[in-house]
């Protein structure tokens, strides 16, 4: 940093200085944070859709039963139906 020449703005330019870059710092760490909230916030969107979309999809396969114990049927496939 270069000298005015003058003690008392010098030594005011170095606090203001200070003070900003203190400001300036402040500013990242709120970015940060809000980056982080809006990473939060996509994460559980991303969760509500992916969700909706197993519900959904749940729904679409009414034919589809858990699969049985094996009873030494070799076509049983967990589809209802099965004729067996």
């Amino acid at each position: 940093m270069s000298s005015s020449g003058n003690a008392a703005f010098d030594d005011y330019r170095a606090e203001q200085l200070k003070r900003l870059e203190e400001e300036r710092a402040r500013l990242d760490a709120e970015i940060d944070a809000f980056h982080e909230y809006m990473a939060n916030l996509n994460k559980a969107k991303d969760r509500e859709e992916f969700d909706r979309f197993m519900n959904e999809r749940r729904g679409s396969r009414q034919g589809y039963t858990e699969p049985k114990p094996d009873n030494g049927d070799q076509n049983n496939n967990g589809w209802g139906n099965n004729n067996g």
